[in-house]
């Protein structure tokens, strides 16, 4: 399923926003549109610099614990790719005649978020579509009271069946928490078919000296051996395309200590480390082993609740 890969679920969501001028644009007649691009303009986006972290504003979603990357975007119109080329020799036809041209009847809020998932099930999905509600109501009606439809939506199981409604298959995933090559499982089926490939192969010549002796025409054996070919590689080669569709559909495995606590705790002891690695230049070894001791039960590696890096920040010190 490509929204489900390496652990992760990769939500994509086109959301229509209303056309028109807003009432809550008062006298200024502002559209949904506009107002929309305001509000995303004033959220958070993380703690990312020394400004960001002194003012004490962080982005709404580092308030929940599975998710790794969200983003929003406004799209007014999709991307006029030019004319339909064709061959200027073999098409006499005028080119100022104007060809069809793919236009939005609205714009389009895009949502896109990635976050830890144990599986594809659509149970993954609710219960972080749930959790985002929970926590981020007030954020989420600030941004989505502009889209249409989304008057209806008064609780999180409403909420859940509105960004259903406007989700689109994800079908370009990206997961790079792998730090070497997966365990991926050895893929069978051409080291069992390649027996049924040769066999067919052969088929003819195996025809051919068993018939050698009978007085056959050549067309019947012509015929027997095409016969032959067609019944043992045509269905090897299907058998083929379907076992490497349907391994091809399976979810990336999961890489190890990839989930959003893992890499948080990841983060700050890569962090905490630079600066032990720095202090200890030069000591002796008892001392380092020592200060490697105390380093170890001052920051314990083994524990993913604390301390960490907290979502959303980017540590300056």
């Amino acid at each position: 399923m490509p929204n489900f890969d390496g652990g992760h679920y990769f939500l994509s969501v086109l959301a229509p926003v209303k056309n028109g001028v807003s009432p809550e644009g008062g006298s200024s007649n502002r559209s949904y549109v506009q107002l929309l691009r305001d509000t995303l303009a004033r959220i958070p986006t993380a703690q990312q610099t020394k400004f960001g972290a002194k003012h004490k504003k962080n982005s709404p979603f580092s308030r929940n614990n599975r998710t790794h990357f969200v983003r929003f975007a406004v799209l007014d119109d999709v991307t006029y790719n030019s004319r339909n080329p064709t061959d200027a020799i073999l098409d006499q036809k005028s080119r100022l005649k104007p060809q069809h041209v793919d236009s939005l009847n609205c714009p389009y809020l895009m949502f896109a978020a990635d976050f830890d998932a144990a599986t594809a099930d659509e149970a993954e999905l609710d219960s972080y579509l749930d959790e985002l509600w929970q926590t981020l109501e007030p954020e989420l009606r600030s941004i989505f009271q502009h889209c249409l439809g989304f008057e209806n939506v008064s609780s999180s199981g409403s909420f859940i069946y509105y960004i259903k409604q406007c989700q689109l298959e994800t079908t370009m995933p990206f997961n790079d928490y792998w730090r070497g090559a997966p365990p991926l499982q050895d893929f069978p089926v051409f080291s069992r078919l390649k027996w049924l490939l040769v066999a067919g192969a052969a088929a003819p010549w195996v025809i051919d000296f068993f018939s050698s002796s009978i007085d056959w025409e050549t067309a019947c054996k012509v015929a027997a051996s095409v016969a032959a070919v067609i019944i043992s590689v045509i269905p090897a080669a299907v058998i083929a395309y379907l076992a490497v569709m349907r391994e091809g559909k399976k979810p990336f495995p999961t890489a190890p200590d990839s989930d959003l606590k893992s890499v948080l705790k990841a983060l700050y002891l890569q962090r905490q480390f630079t600066k032990f690695a720095i202090q200890n230049q030069g000591v002796d070894d008892a001392a380092l082993q020592s200060n490697f001791g105390k380093f170890l039960a001052k920051h314990r590696p083994g524990d993913l609740d604390k301390p960490t890096q907290k979502p959303g920040v980017v540590e300056t010190g």
